[in-house]
């Protein structure tokens, strides 16, 4: 078993812990980063991460993270994984802290070899009315590439509470929690969508290599908008190409909007969001983009969200700049207008999280760009995998995975679909797993063509508490328009978990 798949299941096992028989508000935590990292040759690049951390117990504390260039020469480096971690208060504002994160990804031509990166940390926060703010010394380090960098890192945290149970319980409304108990605890308000792009890129527009890379893009990904006040949201969108000769192109934005309501169940929501873009020789310079836009949509009464979106993109640092057009479809989560006392607002939601581990197993013609010789090496991939059960047998899928091994440091695919459940077992324990997904793939040299792939999945599963399972599957991954395509064998720890929402 790989080294890194050793550390994905120990990490892992450490989730279980908060899986709770009924809903109680467990601690959590929106953890920002900023740091300069030092390449090869002395080069330097500006780097951001976010990460959202659930506490496990009063110490230890585990989630996931993301990475992305922002400054520099290396637009498109990206990187995604687990992070784990442990605190220590030092006073009542003082909180020392310790930590690493284990992930793979790469790109903007960065030295990654294969993808793996590791980054261990220690550091100190200090508690502030707005959430805590402090400083971390990090190391950064790919252990097949060429990238080891040591630094200093500021840091902001956002304490968060978590109402979450473990329990995937028969009923379809909960009864025994009061609004007394949900206090800061209450469902969110918000919208979540699948969003399709259209980016018209000026002509003359040149990439990374001087060329003219002028045609249009299509982009597919997810939008998710959260309310902290009642018309203002904070955005999270994350979008790669699966059109437009730029495959590997992918973003990754955080933003603020507002949320103007029209008669009937209109609305019209203006942001405008900052983050991480590049690859697909793109040319964002160090990767800082910038996203002004309008989004028209129409809520149903059972949630169902259809609308439209226009945009305009700027990457300042580099030749990157275009006006959009989208659609998206999605659903929205809002409270009643009449509450009703005893919990009888809200419901459960059925979540399912999966740490990933895949291995491509390269088929056909398995040259890589711009070789004139087969490579058949088995890419090893680390990732994540969060499933929304729509009953007891249906779940709606989206998946995020990068390489770490096997020479395609730099790829990274992000991929939504459908699957259905069947028991093999009268208790459930053990099941038959089948899965569709399609979506946008990229970089680390793989010949994907514009960037649409698909993959088919079939495997068996086995429950191995009330809340935790072990699946293996395996299944075929084809890019659309490209020449690569591998079967796959597919490994993962699942957690499953309920939150509460809206009805």
């Amino acid at each position: 078993m790989p080294r890194f798949l050793f550390q994905l299941i120990i990490l892992s096992l450490a989730l279980n812990q908060f899986a709770l028989a009924s809903p109680k508000p467990r601690p959590a935590m929106l953890r920002l980063t900023a740091e300069e990292i030092t390449l090869p040759g002395n080069e330097k690049t500006g780097l951001l991460g976010g990460s959202y951390l659930v506490h496990l117990n009063r110490y230890l504390y585990a989630g996931f993270g993301i990475y992305g260039a922002v400054s520099g020469q290396r637009g498109g480096f990206f990187t995604g994984g687990m992070e784990t971690g442990i605190k220590k208060r030092l006073g009542r504002q003082l909180e020392l802290d310790a930590g690493i994160f284990i992930g793979g990804g790469g790109g903007g031509g960065a030295p990654q070899g294969g993808g793996l990166m590791l980054r261990p940390h220690i550091g100190m926060s200090y508690l502030t009315p707005v959430g805590k703010i402090g400083l971390q010394y990090s190391q950064i380090k790919f252990p097949n590439g060429s990238i080891n960098s040591t630094q200093a890192s500021v840091v902001f945290e956002k304490p968060l509470s978590l109402l979450i149970s473990g329990d995937w319980g028969k009923t379809s409304r909960v009864s025994s929690v009061d609004d007394n108990y949900l206090g800061k605890n209450r469902p969110a308000s918000q919208d979540f969508s699948l969003l399709i792009q259209n980016y018209d890129l000026p002509a003359g527009t040149r990439n990374t290599r001087g060329q003219v890379q002028d045609a249009d893009m299509s982009l597919v990904g997810v939008e998710w908008d959260t309310y902290f006040h009642k018309n203002t949201f904070l955005r999270l969108q994350a979008l790669g190409a699966m059109r437009g000769n730029s495959d590997g192109y992918a973003s990754i934005l955080l933003g603020l909007g507002y949320d103007y309501q029209l008669p009937g169940q209109n609305n019209l929501k203006l942001a405008v969001s900052l983050g991480a873009s590049g690859g697909g020789n793109v040319d964002t310079g160090g990767g800082f983009i910038a996203d002004t836009s309008l989004n028209l949509q129409h809520r149903f009464n059972n949630g169902l969200l259809l609308g439209l979106k226009a945009g305009f993109q700027n990457a300042p640092d580099g030749d990157f700049e275009a006006t959009s057009l989208g659609i998206y479809i999605g659903h929205s989560d809002r409270p009643p207008k009449k509450p009703n006392p005893g919990g009888l607002n809200i419901k459960p939601r059925h979540w399912r999280i999966r740490a990933t581990h895949q291995t491509y197993l390269p088929k056909g013609d398995t040259r890589r760009k711009s070789q004139t010789t087969p490579d058949n090496r088995n890419i090893n991939l680390f990732g994540l995998q969060a499933d929304i059960m729509v009953n007891r047998n249906i779940y709606l899928t989206g998946q995020a995975i990068g390489a770490y091994d096997g020479g395609a440091g730099g790829y990274a695919a992000g991929l939504i679909g459908t699957g259905i459940i069947f028991p093999l077992h009268k208790k459930n324990r053990l099941v038959l797993n089948a899965e569709v997904l399609a979506g946008a793939a990229g970089g680390g040299g793989l010949a994907i063509g514009d960037g649409l792939v698909t993959q088919a999945m079939i495997g068996i599963g086995y429950r191995t508490s009330r809340s935790t399972s072990l699946r293996a599957s395996y299944g075929m991954f084809k890019s659309i328009n490209g020449t690569f395509e591998a079967n796959v064998i597919n490994l993962s720890f699942a957690l499953r978990l309920t939150t509460l929402t809206w009805k």
